[in-house]
C-alpha cells in the first residue's frame, strides 16, 4: 500500500497520483459498499417491524369484538356496513364526513344483506 509521510516531498501531481491509485481506492470502495449494504438492511428490517406491528393492531380489533360482516358500496364515498360488536349486529351508514347508526339487527333479522334496507325503512316508518 502506498503511503505518503510528512518527510517525503513531492509535487502536487505526485500527491494526486498517489490518491488516485487503485491501491487506495479499493479499501474506500469496499467500505462504501459495506456501509450502503448495512443501511439497506436496516431500512428493510425497520419496514418489516412496522408491518408486523400494524398487523398486531388489526388483530387486536378483531379479538376485541369488532368485525365488519358485510359492506355495500352506494357510490362515491358512501356505503352501508353491517358491523358485529361483541354480540350485536349494527347497520351503519358511512360517508366521507360521518358514520351514522341506521339500525340494530335482532337475531330474527339475520337476512341477506340486500334485504336490510327495506327493514330499515320499515322501522323508520313505524317509529
Amino acid at each position: 500500500m502506498f503511503s505518503l509521510s510528512p518527510s517525503e516531498t513531492g509535487t502536487p501531481q505526485d500527491v494526486l497520483e498517489a490518491w488516485s491509485s487503485s491501491e487506495l481506492q479499493e479499501p474506500v470502495l469496499s467500505k462504501v459498499i459495506l456501509s450502503l449494504f448495512i443501511v439497506l438492511v436496516l431500512i428493510f428490517a425497520f419496514t418489516w417491524v412496522l408491518k408486523r406491528l400494524s398487523r398486531f393492531s388489526g388483530r387486536n380489533a378483531a379479538k376485541g369484538g369488532l368485525k365488519v360482516v358485510e359492506s355495500l358500496p352506494l357510490g362515491g364515498r358512501r356505503m352501508i356496513q353491517v358491523v358485529r360488536v361483541h354480540d350485536k349486529n349494527l347497520v351503519i351508514g358511512v360517508t366521507g364526513e360521518r358514520i351514522e347508526l341506521l339500525t340494530e339487527l335482532n337475531d330474527e333479522e339475520q337476512e341477506p344483506f340486500g334485504n336490510i334496507l327495506p327493514l330499515h325503512e320499515k322501522k323508520k316508518a313505524e317509529g
